[in-house]
């Protein structure tokens, strides 16, 4: 593999990192949103230059960098048609949070070895001569004598198929948020941060964790938990796009008699308030 393409996969694994930390800033910070557009710019700017020079066969960087040029591609989208400061502290923005766990491992398995320091000091292998070909002994043929073969018995009986592993379930916040990508886009000292995410999260998208009202403890099958969330990308771009969509049909109106509007893409008309008399 080369040099080149490893070390661009870690710059990028670096930038998109940054740019998730810059979305996950409290909305108290004013300057969450200068920061989050710093690290939008130079992430599109070095994933967009690394993808006019990948591999044109399948390599596992390769694809991952270009899965990380869709997920840039759809967040341009977004900001263009949003803001940045729309988007920023915003929970459902997890476009990167996946792509990021996902690299880090790729890069841990293609990382080079490094060498021992201390190979010197193992001794040097001691050459011996070739002996040569070993002199095979004549051998007379003879007829081998019969052999009693033993009774094998009863066949050993058939094992049974083992029971289902029982079901993980997992009870306390901490543990639910340490098993999900979470931790790969904010620092570990957020604990409370990542789950207060994670509760809109679970809320919104119907996920799996059960509460007990106010103050309760949590419940998930951890099974759930990671098919949910291995899910969740793909209902977050949806509920995406059907927004946007919805406000490019709401632009789409045109005037209707004196006081109303219409809007072709919703049926009916959109009819303006009547104004009292004397104002």
């Amino acid at each position: 593999m080369p040099n080149d393409l490893l070390a661009t996969a870690r710059h990028l694994h670096s930038l998109a990192s940054q740019l998730a930390d810059a979305l996950n800033a409290r909305p108290s910070d004013p300057f969450g949103p200068l920061r989050a557009e710093a690290a939008w710019r130079r992430f599109r700017q070095a994933v967009i230059a690394a993808g006019s020079s990948l591999p044109a066969h399948p390599r596992p960087l390769a694809d991952w960098i270009r899965e990380l040029g869709r997920a840039a591609m759809q967040f341009d989208r977004l900001v263009a048609g949003k803001g940045m400061n729309a988007i920023v502290s915003r929970y459902d923005i997890i476009l990167f949070d996946n792509l990021i766990a996902e690299g880090q491992q790729l890069l841990r398995t293609h990382a080079p070895k490094s060498a021992d320091p201390w190979m010197f000091t193992d001794p040097p292998p001691t050459a011996t001569a070739d002996p040569g070909p070993t002199p095979t002994p004549a051998t007379t043929p003879s007829t081998p004598a019969p052999t009693a073969t033993a009774d094998p018995g009863p066949a050993p009986p058939t094992p049974s198929t083992p029971p289902p592993a029982p079901a993980k379930i997992l009870v306390r916040w901490r543990d639910i948020v340490e098993v999900l990508p979470l931790r790969e886009t904010m620092p570990r000292s957020a604990y409370e941060e990542r789950r207060r995410r994670l509760a809109y999260l679970n809320q919104r998208y119907s996920g799996p964790i059960q509460t007990g009202g106010k103050g309760g403890q949590p419940r998930v099958d951890l099974a759930e938990l990671l098919d949910w969330w291995n899910a969740l990308t793909s209902q977050v771009q949806h509920a995406i796009d059907r927004e946007r969509d919805t406000a490019a049909t709401l632009l789409d109106q045109h005037n209707y008699g004196r006081t109303g509007r219409v809007a072709p893409g919703i049926v009916g008309s959109i009819k303006a308030r009547r104004q009292r008399e004397g104002r």
